[in-house]
């Protein structure tokens, strides 16, 4: 199993995370400008790892309990 981009809107979550790192944007900010997360929503307790780790790809399933959804301000701490 590799789970690596939003099924909605097929965007790899990679070039999501470049987008952030490159343009300085949050993730609410990368969500908003790319729609990713308001489909069917089963992509966002991805993200919010992704930003959270940096990791791109998982190998397992991620439920929304699982994920600590930090603040914007979140300095990437290992919650």
């Amino acid at each position: 199993m590799n789970i690596d981009r939003c099924l909605c809107y097929k965007r790899l979550f990679a070039d999501l995370s470049e987008k952030m790192n490159r343009r300085g944007l949050s993730l609410e900010q990368v969500m908003q400008e790319t729609s990713v997360g308001s489909g069917c929503g089963l992509c966002v307790p991805y993200l919010y790892e992704m930003r959270r780790t940096g990791q791109v790809a998982f190998d397992r399933i991620i439920s929304e309990d699982e994920v600590v959804q930090c603040t914007s301000s979140c300095d990437g701490c290992d919650k």
